[in-house]
């Protein structure tokens, strides 16, 4: 895989981290959060262990999802461990979105562009 792409991984894991951080100082979703700390610390190590496995010229993707297919309880763990990211960000998301205020903008810019559509129709029918 080309080097953007693990740069972007572990970005992605590195920010993950600093989110699990910062639910824990904000006090809200302790035990998640705790949880993720530990997962975004284990998913490069376990990685590293699982890529010194590989010996085939398939990339890091494709070679994960076939020794998924075989059963590898490394590429398990990994899977699961990034199944867990996943779902610590819908949660983390979701916790610091006020979803009233969300729901309220989309239906004033809904009204909008309806108003605003409107508005061009008739202009055209004149």
């Amino acid at each position: 895989m080309p080097n953007w792409v693990w740069v972007i991984y572990y970005l992605f894991l590195l920010l993950t981290l600093i989110s699990a951080i910062y639910s824990c100082f904000r006090g809200k979703l302790i035990y998640w959060a705790y949880a993720c700390i530990i997962v975004s610390l284990l998913v490069p190590i376990v990685g590293l262990l699982f890529r010194a496995q590989h010996t085939t010229d398939m990339n890091g993707l494709g070679y994960l999802f076939s020794q998924l297919g075989n059963g590898d309880l490394w590429a398990v763990l990994i899977t699961l461990c990034l199944v867990y990211v996943g779902l610590w960000w819908v949660l983390f998301i979701r916790d610091e979105m006020d979803m009233d205020a969300v729901i309220r903008r989309m239906r004033t810019l809904s009204e909008t562009v309806k108003k605003r559509f409107y508005e061009l129709n008739n202009k055209r029918e004149r």
